[in-house]
């Protein structure tokens, strides 16, 4: 039912026998003062209001959506069937272990969290903090004096409305949307003339208010109401972003949920709730009786819309990394106020409670009422004894519970993890009187400051209600979740629960959440803190030369062109990270590790290279038989290489070249300069120093690597090249050997574990004239490498191997005279065989969620996964026409399209001497 239905209707007067609308879960201050004090027996054994009171009570139904909501639910859900999810004391619990807790017997450091950041000395408890009790409450300054603020994380607010231009919220809104009119004008909004309350605006001050805004005027600006005054609001995430999601009109949950999920938002708070009357019989009682603002009970919720908008909620969650936070409900429905406010009629469709109006105990209306679910066959009954059996007040968990949507993953298990229930706290520090209990929810449920939460003026009073303490809970989130930037919101909100303070039962039993209070108080300052609540384990620990294993979350990778598809292919690799209370989150591995590629090689360069001779410009010095040199690239300013030619009798013609090219070998032509005779292909040339022979016949080199990503990888490289020309042919042939140290072709995998790969590489280039001035050339190239491997999780590398060809054909002259025509084609060096071992630790016998949440056993196991190290093909064609411009000039275009990707480029290069 519309969010709006229950704004101006009578729920005491209402003809239906049950009825469900969205409403905003906050207690205003009349409501509040409105207590069941002042009762007075007067018949039929139901005590009931003075007329006075019973008028007033009246008078609150009428008012704003704010107003209703101290009678309405933000409810649980659930089936007749729990699938065993009931409790965590269920018989899965006892259910055996999947083998040996650790059989790999693994080392796991206790910081693995990371420490937290040192406080940093300043007093965050500041007049604007102490201003809002709710802070000092859960210990936010523990948070913010460690620098942990909600910066970087995005809290949706689905609500009535909001106005983003409040001053605690302005230059922070993304993606407003009114899910209604299906636009991002969203505003406070004012009801039948009355004017608004701020709802929803009060719920984002609460989650993510500014602090220290020395700006104004704070207020929040109703549609069609006058301004309400407000204070500078610290809420408890004051760096979060925040997403507006207006309700207004009939917008739903899901729709909510769908925008949320899309636009990115790991928290989304919803202060609203599903409201239940049930009209029945009351045993002992004459006439017909209607509760007041009950939640929507679980074992009635088959017979209704809610189980099916569960599973699209979970379809629409199952790959979003997002909390769900709901409001309790303020319906009281819980074992320590233990009460249930009736109505009694003669007839259904009579006006007033004319048999008496007030509470009663939750065991007597349990015991004694029975609903009627068709109004026009009272003979069709259930009882609510006969729903849930025997059950006392202590040890019946359904008298603690809101109900419909809070209990949602009761009917789908894949909401666990992603679903909070919050309830609120009094000043005390217990349970407050309007509050739901956590009930059958109670494994995703804890509690937050819930009332006197002061962010309005006096106009405004203080704020109750669970409207107040979910944000406090979502605001909380996104600090965490600010601390703990690489974790999912499902290891989050675990810490978050861990974290909280015990209560009730839990007091004595820690694992175990308590009826009530679920995992009890929220306390942010002990949540940030936490180190050893999610461990990460050493990678599995090596032998010999290579040393033991590394922690697994320092390990870094750095992937050379050649195997740059590794760091996709990792994604599959799943590595056990979690252990919130004993519960194991089984995380990618490219989650966990840095992974970094060096980007390939891009279009756009055709029109370039066709200017630029293969040898780049050159510029000599003589000095006798000594010659030095300076190479440069296509464009003057980029210097390519320097060297010395040196001449001797005995030895011959010789050159030391230092290559400073990082990329030579990236053009579209493919041409073989003098420096790819003494550079391994995966290092596309890079930065070298190499000693070649000169001239035609077999001739030895070597080389070596030079630079910083030398340094970290260094590599060594002896070859013999053989040139031959006859008859306009020519031939170069070389054949060399490249080891490295502490990579594999380029890629350094780090703390991953250490490698050593020596690779034989093979490379051929062609030319020949094709008649006229056209003239051709063709290259193909060749690498094997043997890999050892140790120390770490990279268990080993085998069948490495790697190949690349080109082809050009050239014409001088064809069009006009010196004008120059090219076309090539090339397979750029690709990986085309190989596998990568991975010794990596899972968790297994249950999910981290199923493990948390409902106490399922887990195991760790050892694993091996085979990677594929075959690289993608990338083929890339090319043409350009380059002719000259008077005698100083020439231009030239060029055309490139890559196959694989269909990307494409056009270029033009103009070159002028003066």
């Amino acid at each position: 039912m519309p969010l709006t239905d229950f704004r101006t209707r009578d729920p005491v007067n209402e003809r239906r026998h049950s009825m469900q609308g969205y409403c905003l879960c906050s207690i205003p201050a009349v409501t509040v003062a409105a207590s069941s004090e002042g009762f007075e027996p007067m018949g039929r054994g139901m005590p009931f209001l003075t007329e006075a009171k019973r008028s007033r009570q009246r008078r609150t139904w009428a008012v704003p959506l704010l107003v209703c909501a101290a009678m309405l639910a933000a409810s649980c859900g659930g089936g007749s069937d729990d699938g065993g999810l009931r409790d965590r004391g269920g018989p899965d619990r006892d259910a055996p272990a999947p083998g040996s807790p650790n059989p790999v017997e693994l080392e796991f450091r206790s910081t693995a969290l990371g420490v937290p950041a040192a406080p940093d000395g300043r007093n965050w408890r500041t007049r604007e903090y102490m201003g809002h009790r709710g802070l000092a409450a859960i210990s936010a300054a523990e948070a913010y004096e460690r620098g942990y603020f909600g910066q970087g994380v995005t809290i949706a607010v689905a609500d009535d409305g909001m106005d983003p231009t409040h001053p605690d919220l302005a230059g922070r809104i993304v993606a407003p949307r009114h899910v209604v009119n299906r636009n991002a004008h969203v505003f406070e909004p004012g009801y039948g003339g009355r004017p608004g309350e701020g709802h929803g605006t009060f719920v984002a001050l609460l989650a993510a208010g500014a602090s220290g805004n020395a700006g104004g005027p704070f207020e929040i600006d109703i549609a069609g109401g006058s301004p309400i005054p407000t204070k500078n609001a610290h809420g408890v995430a004051p760096q979060a972003s925040i997403m507006p999601i207006q309700l207004a009109d009939g917008g739903q949950p899901v729709d909510a949920i769908r925008h949320a999920s899309a636009n990115g938002a790991q928290v989304l708070n919803f202060s609203i709730g599903v409201q239940q009357h049930y009209y029945g019989e009351y045993a002992g009682r004459d006439g017909v009786w209607l509760t007041v603002g009950k939640p929507l009970f679980r074992p009635l919720l088959g017979n209704t819309f809610l189980p099916g908008e569960f599973r699209t909620v979970a379809g629409t969650l199952r790959n979003s990394d997002m909390s769900v936070v709901w409001a309790a409900g303020n319906d009281g429905w819980n074992s320590v106020n233990n009460e249930v406010r009736m109505c009694g009629k003669n007839f259904i469709d009579e006006d007033g409670c004319l048999l008496g109006e007030g509470p009663v105990s939750a065991v007597d209306f349990m015991d004694n009422f029975s609903w009627l679910h068709d109004e026009d066959d009272l003979s069709r009954k259930v009882s609510f004894r006969d729903m849930w059996g025997e059950c006392g007040r202590e040890d019946c968990a359904d008298y603690n519970s809101g109900s419909a949507w809070m209990v949602a993953p009761l009917f789908e298990p894949g909401l666990l993890g992603k679903w909070l229930v919050v309830g609120a706290l009094d000043t005390d520090g217990e349970i407050a009187w309007f509050s739901n209990g956590c009930g059958e929810a109670r494994n995703w449920c804890l509690f937050a400051p819930g009332t006197d939460l002061s962010v309005g003026t006096d106009r405004r009073g203080t704020l109750a209600g669970t409207s107040f303490s979910a944000p406090m809970a979502s605001g909380a989130l996104a600090v965490l979740k600010s601390r703990l930037p690489s974790m999912p919101m499902e290891v989050v909100q675990a810490t978050l629960l861990a974290s909280a303070d015990p209560l009730g039962t839990r007091l004595a039993d820690p694992d175990e959440p308590d009826p009530v209070y679920g995992w009890g108080r929220l306390n942010l300052g002990r949540a940030v803190t936490m180190q050893g609540a999610v461990r990460l384990p050493y990678s599995v620990a090596g032998t010999g030369e290579f040393g033991q294993g590394v922690p697994l979350r320092d390990a870094r990778i750095n992937l050379s062109p050649a195997l740059a598809y590794v760091g996709q292919r990792l994604q599959s690799v799943e590595v056990a990270v979690g252990g919130v209370g004993g519960a194991y989150y089984n995380m990618p591995l490219s989650s966990t590790v840095s992974i970094g590629a060096d980007g390939a090689s891009s279009l756009g360069n055709a029109a370039r290279d066709l200017l630029a001779p293969a040898d780049g410009f050159r510029v000599e010095a003589l000095s006798g038989t000594q010659r030095g040199f300076v190479e440069f690239g296509p464009d003057a300013e980029d210097t390519q290489a320097v060297g010395i030619e040196l001449s001797a009798e005995a030895l011959g013609r010789w050159r030391l070249r230092y290559g400073r090219c990082d990329a030579c070998e990236g053009s579209a032509w493919g041409e073989t300069s003098s420096a790819s005779a003494a550079a391994p292909f995966f290092a596309r040339a890079g930065r070298a120093v190499a000693l070649q022979m000169q001239g035609d016949g077999v001739r030895p080199f070597v080389a070596t690597g030079s630079g910083p990503e030398a340094r970290e990888a260094p590599w060594r490289q002896v070859g013999l090249r053989g040139r031959q020309e006859r008859g306009g042919i020519v031939s170069v042939a070389e054949v060399s050997r490249v080891d490295e140290n502490r990579s594999v072709w380029g890629t350094r995998f780090g703390e991953l574990g250490a490698t050593r790969t020596a690779t034989v590489q093979k490379r051929v280039h062609v030319s020949a004239p094709l008649g006229g001035t056209w003239r051709g050339r063709v290259g193909y190239e060749h690498g094997a490498g043997e890999v050892s491997s140790g120390g770490g999780m990279l268990a080993g590398i085998s069948g490495l191997r790697a190949e690349g060809w080109s082809a050009e054909t050239r014409g001088a002259g064809v069009f006009r005279k010196d004008d120059v025509v090219r076309f090539s084609v090339r397979r750029q060096t690709e990986v085309t065989g190989g596998q990568a071992r991975i010794d990596h630790v899972v968790a297994t016998g249950s999910s981290f969620t199923d493990a948390f949440y409902r106490g399922r056993p887990q195991s760790l196991e050892r694993r091996r996964t085979m990677i594929d190290l075959h690289g993608r093909p990338t083929t890339r064609y090319a043409m350009g026409y380059g002719v000259p411009l008077g005698d100083n000039a020439r231009v030239a275009v060029g055309l490139e399209y890559e196959r694989e990707t269909g990307d494409r480029a056009l270029s033009t290069h103009l070159r002028m001497n003066f």
